[in-house]
């Protein structure tokens, strides 16, 4: 379900190095497109799973439609590349929120 890049993943501990990890959530917003966020709560409605140390969610609906995330570091932040691109998109959304492709 979740590729963690080895540069994502450091960028992740320099920003919890001394604290509890938070569950990060993978959500769809319009574009489409896939952002990374940090949640407080994982809901019967969501998958979850623990890759280099850090917990990932997303709801089983997402999870379906996309079947895998790579998580990598662009230029502008994280980048999350759906396996399978979302509907209505003209790339794989890993373009971390070009204007023109969308």
């Amino acid at each position: 379900m979740i590729v963690l890049s080895d540069k994502a993943k450091a960028f992740l501990e320099t920003c919890f190095p001394n604290q509890q990890k938070p569950t990060l959530r993978i959500y769809a917003i319009p574009g489409p497109m896939l952002i990374l966020a940090m949640d407080k709560q994982v809901g019967e409605e969501d998958v979850t799973e623990e890759k280099g140390g850090f917990v990932f969610c997303m709801t089983r609906e997402l999870a379906r439609m996309v079947r895998e995330v790579e998580i990598d570091m662009g230029q502008k932040g994280f980048v999350c590349t759906p396996l399978v691109p979302l509907p209505g998109s003209s790339c794989s959304g890993g373009c971390a929120g070009c204007s023109g492709c969308h």
